[in-house]
């Protein structure tokens, strides 16, 4: 808990002991004991005591679910929580005062029915996010593929997620989209296998050639150095007198695929030209 936190957990606190101390000490009083003033130092006393039960249930539940998830709980599901604990309170507290709830309650079914109608896109998005944000399959920072293009998730809220491709354009994903179709998914924190195909001259020693290209791979500074880069001959091509290889890797920043691609591609080339391995031709 935080120092903010616990200060408005203390001042509510005090607020409730204060507000029902002065209540249950005016009773007898000829002017604060009767009447309207009376009923509404009860009814601030009740108010600070319900503001008191959401602060506290609300810092139990977000610290019992952290302590289950082994991760923070974000501001989404907070705002969830809150508000459903928030209901709660509202519901006890105008019960306790004798409020026809049964009325209010018919009549916001009906209203909250059409409302929900006029806003099913907007619903659909809602609850996307809070799965979303229950199961934490996607990340602020992880990237995503979408209609075919990369795009790096930046912010998520309760109706969508924002991200940029590698140009730049920034792309807003609705919740919907995230959770009900099959979407890949490439973590920040997760090592992702990728390849890079190129080809050599067929009269030189395919053994030679992997072995070079695997040590000028393995040195590039994003590539993952724990797994091992795997270098194989895949095909022949007799027409261009060429063999076909194809390099396999790990790498923790797929964001930058296309980078390690290209330094990949270029230090082929480097590597032939030092070792006067012959490109082949068409």
């Amino acid at each position: 808990m935080t120092s903010i936190g616990r200060s408005a957990l203390l001042a509510a606190f005090i607020a409730s002991v204060v507000l029902w101390g002065t209540a249950l000490g005016t009773q007898s009083d000829p002017v604060l004991g009767i009447g309207m003033a009376h009923l509404v130092l009860t009814a601030l006393a009740i108010a600070a005591t319900a503001v008191l039960a959401v602060m506290t249930a609300g810092k139990l539940i977000l610290s019992l679910a952290g302590s289950l998830t082994g991760m923070p709980a974000t501001g989404f599901q907070r705002v969830i929580i809150y508000g459903l604990l928030t209901f709660a309170a509202t519901f006890a507290t105008l019960q306790y005062f004798g409020f026809n709830l049964s009325a209010v309650l018919t009549t916001s079914a009906i209203v909250t029915a059409a409302v929900g109608f006029a806003m099913q896109p907007t619903l659909s998005s809602m609850i996307g996010g809070l799965a979303l944000h229950a199961d934490r399959s996607l990340r602020i920072g992880d990237c995503v593929m979408y209609e075919g293009d990369l795009v790096r998730i930046d912010s998520m809220n309760w109706r969508a997620a924002s991200g940029r491709r590698p140009d730049g354009k920034l792309v807003v994903i609705p919740n919907t989209k995230l959770a009900d179709a099959s979407v890949e998914v490439f973590h920040q924190d997760r090592a992702h296998r990728l390849e890079v195909n190129f080809i050599g001259p067929i009269n030189h020693p395919p053994q030679v050639i992997c072995d070079l290209v695997r040590d000028a791979v393995s040195d590039l500074a994003l590539v993952e150095k724990g797994r091992p880069v795997g270098i194989a001959p895949v095909a022949f091509d007799p027409a261009q007198e060429a063999i076909r290889f194809r390099v396999h890797y790990w790498t923790r920043n797929y964001w930058y695929r296309s980078l390690i691609e290209g330094e990949i591609v270029r230090r082929v080339w480097y590597v032939f030209q030092r070792n006067r391995i012959p490109l082949p031709n068409p």
